[in-house]
Formats: structure tokens, sequence, C-alpha cells
């Protein structure tokens, strides 16, 4: 899911991955797969882990990545952009719904669109909004550490 956001990169794949081999005597063999994938596209890496089975509820994942965005991600529009299409697609994907902190990510894109079209508000008001509602989710996560 970090992947498919935007959040996390190869490398912390490839960090969770060895990670995940350490922990056991024998890995299953889509992890093996996975920490020889090195020179794979990010595409063939995203479809080896969509392919894993995985227990944990979208949601949970979701604000787990929240609090993990960066400063430095956050005041990069572009950035903003592409993570509020890719957590519109999860809200599709979960039959447009989500629990009532998470409930914006069915907008957020819309709006993004609406701004840049000069339709309503602004990309500045749109860029502002997108962060104070990410930082909550960080801010969220300091608290609990």
């Amino acid at each position: 899911m970090g992947l498919r956001l935007g959040i996390l990169d190869v490398n912390d794949v490839e960090s969770w991955v060895n990670s995940e081999i350490a922990k056991t005597e024998i890995p299953s063999d889509e992890l093996v797969e996975l920490a020889y994938s090195s020179n794979e596209s990010i595409q063939n890496i995203y479809s080896m882990l969509s392919g894993m089975e995985n227990e944990s509820k979208d949601y949970e994942v979701i604000r787990d990545l929240l609090s993990q965005v960066k400063e430095e991600q956050l005041a990069n529009i572009e950035f903003c952009r592409r993570l509020a299409e890719c957590l519109y697609g999860v809200w599709v994907d979960n039959d447009y719904g989500a629990p009532e902190d998470l409930n914006l990510i069915g907008f957020f894109d819309d709006e993004y669109s609406l701004a840049i079209q000069g339709m309503y508000g602004t990309l500045e008001g749109w860029h502002s909004e997108f962060k104070n509602f990410v930082r909550k989710f960080t801010n969220f996560a300091k608290r609990n550490t």
C-alpha cells in the first residue's frame, strides 16, 4: 500500500523484505522472490506485493502510512496531488466508503481538479487543507509513541 500511495519506495520494500526474512527460519516463496527483485520495475514489485496474503485492513494501513509522510513530501504539491489520487483509488476499492477520520480521501482528488480549473477554491487552499489532513495522522502517531 505504501508503494501504491508513493509514501514508500523500492528501498523501503527491500528493507521490509530483509527484516521479514530475518524474523523467520523458512521465509515464504513470495518473500524470497521479492528479495531478488531489486532489478524489477516498480510495477512488477507492486504486483508481487499485491499477490501476497495480507490480513491488514486497508484503512489501518493508510493511517499508519499517512503518519510516515515527511514534511518535505507534504511541501511538494505534486506529491500531494498523486497521494490524493491514490487515496481516492483506495476509497473506490472500498466501495466508496471510509471511516469518519478518513472520509475526506474520497473528495480531495475532485477538489484538486476543481481548484486547478478555477471552478472551486484555489490550489494553495487545496494544498493547505490536504497538508492539514495528513498532519492529523502524523501528529496522532507522535502522541501515541
